[in-house]
């Protein structure tokens, strides 16, 4: 028995070591980071990291002077907007981490940066402003480094006694066990940076390992990615603002360099995802339908003025790829709307979900989502009430969209969750409509269906009550919202003068009531363009 113990353990070991010595062999399968013009052979099972937007913070700024009004600020974290500035890519396997750099700008002064807790924020176009007016001396190597690392570095055209390929230096500085550093210059001169790092233990194998992935990374031209998955007939048209450019740019490099990732565009929409290719058909419904449900939202709650930004939609593969990416907090949601991140991200079901399931789940997510993200541009990134950002959002996820027109339609299951408390009379509106985030999402199993029953009740059903004032709720808030009120403040704006106990009496009669309900789903919110 000791005997098939000791062999038992000696086959397992050997398998152990035969995997971490196969992640530091060199695949065969070439890696492209087309956006930089960089091609290359990856170690073995090395996987991209997903690249995630930056967060952008809201800050307000106030004067003693009561005529100068309160001035809302968005700004980045300096060093985070430096460091996604410079860094291409990451990839990692179980013994190997590699990250590539680009050597673009030093890291600027505090100057037109403001402090907030410790941290240094500073606006875009600071940012931009401050990194035009670099010059790259012949110390910028050096200086470049030291705002990474905070070290200087010596550049040799050797490495492991052996010579490099033309174009790759190797820094002797980095003696620690493990950790390994390479600064390629391309032909037209750009630089990059290849920070290597590994626990494998045999040195003169992970070395030569090393220098073979060196020998085969070659930096040619840049190229224009292109779109996949594409719809043609979403595809957008004509000259884009600015900051749509910036961030369909900015989408280019976050796939750039991630294996299965693609992206798409529509007219007001960059989708980015991993979905594989038998999903083309679902990749091509998403694009439709988002752009459909845009023409009905710019219908049904115009914006303040013209949308200036490309809405940003990524898809994950898996759920499990979706729950890695949205974090801890928010695995248990089918899908966000992060306002901070400029982000709207979905998950598909299970792997075991059929194809169909998988897709009539996405679109319903999408419907909510993109609703939230639609309203945040559309009131100038005004927050808006939950019951009334929540409430809407679900108004569309149980929604049918033609051209122009959007048909609502009774949330059922919302309804039996709901009907106890209807038939008692026993609801809380006012705990309901002035719930922050915090209180809305500890009950949400409530609050979700309360939050559609409310608003389909005030689009449709409150044009039925020709001696209340319902009809003017939504149209009051909204008016609140436009013009910078509080989340408080516009909700007290829209349900000033109400009688909240007979509300709630109506609110309760009506739901217990066929005829009502029958009279309500007959009422048009969204009349055709140019009626």
């Amino acid at each position: 028995m000791r005997k098939l113990f000791v062999i038992a353990l000696i086959l397992s070991c050997s398998t152990l070591f035969a995997a971490s010595s196969r992640d530091i062999q060199i695949s065969r399968k070439t890696a492209d980071i087309e956006i930089h013009g960089i091609k290359f052979r990856n170690f073995y099972r090395a996987e991209a990291v997903t690249q995630k937007p930056l967060k952008l913070s809201t800050f307000t700024r106030t004067s003693s002077n009561p005529d100068i009004p309160v001035q809302r600020i968005e700004a980045f974290n300096l060093d985070e907007l430096w460091l996604s500035d410079q860094l291409i890519a990451t990839y990692k396997n179980e013994q190997v981490d590699i990250q590539i750099y680009q050597l673009k700008s030093l890291h600027p002064t505090h100057e037109n940066s403001f402090e907030v807790n410790g941290r240094i924020f500073i606006e875009k176009a600071d940012y931009d402003s401050a990194i035009s007016q670099q010059k790259q001396d012949g110390d910028f190597v050096n200086q470049w480094f030291t705002d990474l690392e905070k070290r200087e570095v010596a550049l040799f055209a050797k490495f492991a006694r052996s010579n490099l390929p033309t174009g790759a230096q190797y820094i002797l500085s980095d003696q620690i066990p493990g950790r390994y550093g390479f600064v390629m210059t391309s032909k037209d001169q750009r630089k990059f940076y290849l920070s290597i790092k590994s626990s494998f233990e045999d040195i003169r194998k992970l070395e030569s390992a090393i220098l073979t992935f060196i020998r085969y990374f070659k930096i040619s031209e840049s190229k224009e990615l292109k779109a996949s998955n594409q719809n043609f007939s979403t595809k957008p048209k004509g000259n884009k603002s600015p900051q749509f450019t910036e961030t369909v740019n900015r989408v280019k490099r976050e796939v750039s360099g991630m294996a299965d990732w693609w992206f798409a565009e529509t007219e007001n929409y960059i989708i980015k995802s991993n979905l594989s290719s038998r999903n083309r058909i679902l990749a091509k419904k998403i694009q439709t339908q988002v752009e459909l449900m845009r023409k009905s939202y710019e219908i049904f709650l115009p914006a303040n003025k013209e949308i200036q930004e490309v809405s940003v939609i990524t898809i994950p593969a898996t759920r499990e790829e979706y729950q890695a990416y949205v974090g801890e907090n928010m695995q248990w949601s089918g899908g966000i709307w992060s306002p901070s991140r400029r982000e709207l991200v979905l998950s598909t079901m299970n792997s075991e979900s059929k194809s169909s399931a998988n897709k009539d789940w996405i679109i319903d997510v999408l419907n909510h989502e993109a609703f939230h993200q639609y309203l945040f541009y559309a009131l100038d990134k005004v927050r808006a009430p939950m019951w009334f950002n929540e409430g809407h959002a679900e108004l569309f996820a149980h929604s049918k969209f033609s051209v122009g027109r959007i048909k609502l339609e009774e949330d059922k299951r919302g309804l039996s969750k709901l009907y106890p408390k209807i038939k008692s009379g026993s609801i809380d509106f006012m705990s309901h409509i002035y719930a922050d985030h915090e209180a809305y999402y500890a009950d949400k199993d409530l609050n979700y269906p309360l939050g559609w029953a409310l608003c389909y009740y005030l689009r449709m059903a409150a044009p039925l009550y020709k001696n209340r004032t319902y009809d003017q709720i939504i149209p009051k808030t909204i008016k609140a919202m436009r013009e910078g009120k509080s989340l408080d403040e516009a909700t007290k704006a829209g349900f000033y003068g109400v009688d909240m106990a007979q509300f709630t009496k109506d609110f309760c009669i009506f739901w217990q009531s066929k005829s009502m309900r029958s009279k309500a789903n007959r009422t048009k919110i969204v009349p055709k363009k140019g009626k």
